[in-house]
């Protein structure tokens, strides 16, 4: 399949995908010739800056 060919998503992509959104995981679609692997990676938030008051 040509890589400028467009393929619908099955329901069942739909469906594995919708799950990972609500998850806030990020996704990864890899294209096979019958399908996509559809990867998880689910990113860690180990520090985040602390919210800068200003006094203004």
């Amino acid at each position: 399949m040509p890589m400028t060919e467009a393929r619908k998503l099955t329901e069942r992509e739909i469906t594995e995908i919708n799950k990972l959104m609500e998850r806030k995981s990020e996704i990864v679609l890899e294209p096979r010739k019958d399908g996509y692997f559809i990867y998880e990676s689910k990113k860690k938030l180990i520090l985040r800056p602390e919210k800068q008051t200003t006094t203004e």
